[in-house]
């Protein structure tokens, strides 16, 4: 019984299951804010956020296949490192999440029938999904940008379903890809003293200046974007207090008093992330 229970948890700390929720929750905001129908009770739409999960679990997976030697330095209650989870039952695991997706996918596009845009979405993100886990990722920069490439693009997988992506839409992905590159910057921050001899992260290859400076830069634009967004959903004023308490936590992360720690920076910007998701799912609401 010990051993199954350990073993279900290590499945849930492999695929992080909240993370794909995160991912679920945006394709159905991405379908809510261009059609304007706030209800997920909508099969096609129920097989593209089961998608948006599988893929961003496979990835979780892979990740952990590919960071298993630093793991069992920095990380070694991780399921591959401490042998809960073997690396070839977490290949055969990634494997089947992806075929999965590309199966749901399919059959979103069999039920709608009007565009095939979703399976070319699809198929870009796994390209760069991989490209960053094997390539990308260890390249610093790059690798922060690909990643919050992905996490703008959920919006635009679920408005895809419709065969048209509205400017706003493009506005919410915009806003997605610049709070995560900010975050991911902070992140690397973080971790810079495991990553060294590992990665090529922006502080350790620039420095921790150059990386809050970029962090800041990305901050900034999101500000200026939500602004914008704020504007044009005049009419829904929790979209907007949700929005300034967002933009307070990630201006916070990035222009922090002396003696914060680039920990404390980064648990800001994920405070500012989750009410950013509020303040997304309000939207989709109204």
């Amino acid at each position: 019984m010990v051993r199954s229970m350990s073993g279900i948890r290590g499945h849930l700390t492999l695929i992080r299951p909240m993370n794909g929720t995160m991912a679920g929750v945006a394709v159905w905001i991405g379908w809510s804010v261009e059609t304007g129908d706030p209800s997920p009770l909508n099969v096609p739409l129920l097989m593209l956020m089961a998608s948006a999960f599988l893929v961003l679990s496979g990835g979780n997976i892979i990740n952990d296949i590919r960071d298993a030697e630093l793991d069992e330095r920095i990380h070694p209650r991780r399921p591959i490192p401490s042998g809960i989870i073997s690396k070839g039952k977490a290949n055969i695991l990634w494997i089947m999440a992806w075929v999965l997706a590309a199966v749901t996918t399919t059959i979103s596009l069999l039920m709608n029938g009007t565009t095939l845009l979703p399976i070319y979405i699809l198929t870009a993100s796994l390209l760069i999904l991989a490209a960053y886990e094997w390539k990308l990722k260890d390249r610093g920069f790059p690798g922060n940008l690909s990643v919050s490439l992905l996490t703008g693009s959920t919006f635009i997988f679920g408005a895809s379903l419709t065969g048209s992506i509205s400017p706003l839409v493009w506005a919410f992905s915009a806003l997605a890809l610049l709070i995560n590159l900010s975050r991911e910057l902070l992140k690397d921050m973080e971790d810079s003293e495991g990553d060294s001899g590992y990665r090529r992260s922006l502080p350790l290859t620039r420095g921790r200046d150059a990386a809050l400076l970029v962090s800041r830069g990305a901050v900034l634009i999101a500000v200026a974007v939500s602004i914008l967004i704020g504007a044009l959903a005049a009419v829904n004023p929790m979209f907007i207090v949700l929005v300034i308490i967002a933009d307070g936590f990630f201006v916070s992360s990035v222009f922090p008093s002396s003696g914060i720690s680039a920990s404390t920076m980064q648990r800001r910007s994920k405070m500012g992330m989750m009410f950013a998701l509020l303040a997304f799912y309000s939207f989709a609401l109204i």
